[in-house]
């Protein structure tokens, strides 16, 4: 058990993460990331902690727009596409302020209204803890970034798993109590270039 490692992500702090890049570094304004390839990027970057990883698990709001305009999503039915990488589309919409209105606003608040979801969190928590309580594993890697989720490391690291933060890159704000209750804190600004494309 020891050796195997999960790798979960919060689809709204990938989204805002992903926007946040766009705003800062004009040369990824109009790239897309390419999930098949954002999951070997965080195998490498955390291959030095585990011998095995077992899955690349994403959590999304239902039917959400940003996952066809943000990313790109390998045909899974294809052979030899689909590498360790799942998506549970989970969240259900809150009635929020309508998209007409958020795009009055200047882009950097957008994200801010849009992550209006309930159920996501609850559910990366819920399948996470079942996970390391059943001793299917002792290593998660957590792409999260809301002071929400500091007793869910605490509970984890109490279960005895290894608790690990990654961040899209070293210009994104990340919740500072996060990266001190995190065992490592790694960012993957080295691959930023082999996973997001064109």
């Amino acid at each position: 058990m020891e050796s195997r490692m999960y790798l979960i992500i919060d689809g709204s702090c990938l989204f805002s993460a992903i926007n946040n890049l766009r705003r800062r570094k004009v040369e990824f304004k109009n790239k897309k990331l390419d999930i098949g390839k954002f999951c070997f990027c965080m195998r490498l970057l955390w291959k030095g902690y585990t011998h095995e990883t077992v899955r690349c698990v994403f959590y999304f709001k239902k039917d959400d727009a940003r996952l066809r305009e943000l990313l790109i999503i390998p045909d899974s039915t294809n052979p030899g596409i689909k590498d360790h990488w799942q998506i549970k589309e989970c969240a259900e919409s809150l009635a929020t302020i309508p998209e007409s209105e958020i795009a009055k606003l200047p882009e950097q608040y957008h994200d801010n209204f849009q992550r209006a979801e309930k159920g996501l969190d609850i559910r990366l928590v819920c399948d996470t803890l079942q996970l390391v309580s059943s001793g299917r594993t002792n290593n998660i890697v957590l792409f999260v970034n809301d002071s929400d989720y500091v007793p869910f490391f605490e509970a984890l690291q109490n279960l005895g798993s290894n608790t690990y933060l990654v961040a899209l890159d070293n210009g994104f704000n990340i919740n500072k109590k996060l990266a001190e209750l995190a065992d490592v804190y790694k960012t993957l600004e080295s691959f930023l270039n082999t996973f997001f494309v064109d």
